[in-house]
């Protein structure tokens, strides 16, 4: 078995909870059975989404780079980097570090596609949303997306920063008005499209209209490595939406 780098920490809890994502749903009887697994947890890397948003800001590519090379020299064959905004630069990184990236937002796709998905509904980060990369992605897949107006994104953006990254529990009332709100645009699916919201995912059970990708990645780095994936996989710590 070949060992898996994580460029971690963007943000610290994103890259904790894809390492518990990996262990719970993989179907795996014993310790040895698992992934050898190295993370880097980095979160000095530059904001990803101030640097989209103002170039003047530093950028993190150099940091992200760094930090894959420095799993590439202690054994990683295969990076993940749980933070979605950060595939803005998808290629400048491969390009950087020379190892196969798992791509967070194709994996995102064509889970969405599984599930006959027609409108998505983006959350994520405003980063992300301004630069359509969940947009143009799923549009080669045949799938419309729905965006929050930008009251509602303000809602996403205080969730993700001003909650989750600031160590705070995230408002599910929020989460559920801009739910509500891409229902209403004619959204009949949803991506968590920001690592951090996936920590809504892990708190509260979702229900079938909800793609997380967190999640997906965890599920795209078993089946890299070859290890079967448990068909039951979700918690029960709240009532769905």
């Amino acid at each position: 078995m070949k060992t898996l780098g994580i460029i971690g920490g963007l943000g610290p809890l994103a890259s904790a909870y894809l390492a518990e994502l990996m262990v719970r749903d993989c179907d795996v009887a014993c310790d040895q059975q698992h992934i050898d697994t190295i993370i880097y947890s980095h979160p000095s890397v530059p904001d990803r989404t101030a640097h989209i948003l103002d170039k003047s800001k530093p950028s993190p590519v150099p940091e992200i780079v760094k930090a894959g090379l420095t799993l590439k020299a202690a054994g990683a064959s295969c990076i993940a980097i749980p933070c979605v905004t950060s595939h803005y630069f998808y290629d400048e990184i491969c390009k950087g570090i020379g190892l196969p990236v798992i791509n967070m937002l194709q994996e995102s796709a064509q889970a969405l596609k599984s599930k006959k998905a027609k409108k998505v509904g983006i959350l994520a980060t405003s980063g992300t949303v301004s630069t359509g990369l969940f947009q143009n992605t799923l549009k080669e897949y045949g799938i419309d997306t729905v965006l929050p107006d930008a009251e509602h994104q303000a809602v996403v953006m205080h969730i993700i920063y001003d909650c989750i990254k600031a160590g705070r529990p995230a408002s599910k009332t929020d989460f559920d008005r801009v739910c509500r709100h891409l229902t209403d645009k004619g959204a009949d699916s949803f991506v968590l499209g920001c690592t951090e919201l996936s920590l809504i995912s892990r708190d509260c059970v979702l229900d079938n209209r909800f793609v997380d990708a967190l999640e997906v990645l965890a599920v795209s780095c078993l089946k890299k490595f070859g290890l079967p994936i448990k068909q039951d996989k979700r918690n029960t710590k709240c009532v769905d939406l």
